[in-house]
């Protein structure tokens, strides 16, 4: 009887700046995820290419292409380490993925060109209010509210 494998118990993923990638191969997504899934621990990959062929069923020459092609798409950063005769005594793979911009702005724009996060006069619930207070008021199960009591709750957003 065979023994059987350990698989690492971790969820592999994939963000959609690698899954809807049409310039990558569907396994080299699956290369990536399983990149990230070993990066959990260390917060690098030290697997093999023989160790990542095994899971995906492939040469491991393959695996070193697929690799060179995440590397130079930048979507992993390859770390070799040396001995002091200058061979590779190890490999580290890291994952370059930012999932926001640095200032923490909301990286999608909208049909006109401007960012979505962008503040709207029109699209504020103090203005719907004033703007159509039948509708609001059926959304509060039919209740009437003065504009005076309408102001002081949201006198503090001025």
């Amino acid at each position: 009887m065979k023994e059987k494998k350990e698989n690492v118990g971790y969820y592999l993923v994939i963000p959609s700046t690698i899954l809807y990638n049409k310039e990558l191969k569907a396994n080299e997504k699956l290369l990536y995820a399983i990149i990230t899934s070993l990066a959990c621990k260390e917060g690098y990959c030290f697997a093999t290419n023989k160790y990542l062929a095994e899971k995906l069923g492939v040469n491991p020459k393959t695996i070193s292409s697929w690799i060179s092609d995440l590397k130079d798409r930048n979507f992993i950063i390859v770390e070799l380490i040396r001995n002091e005769n200058k061979q590779i005594i190890q490999r580290k793979i890291y994952i370059n993925d930012v999932p926001y911009p640095l200032n923490n702005e909301y990286q999608y724009q909208s049909k006109n060109g401007q960012a979505i996060h962008q503040k709207v006069e029109d699209n504020n619930i103090r203005n719907n209010i004033k703007n159509n207070k039948k509708s609001y008021s059926n959304y509060t199960n039919q209740r009437e509210y003065s504009e005076e009591f309408l102001n002081s709750l949201y006198a503090n957003f001025k």
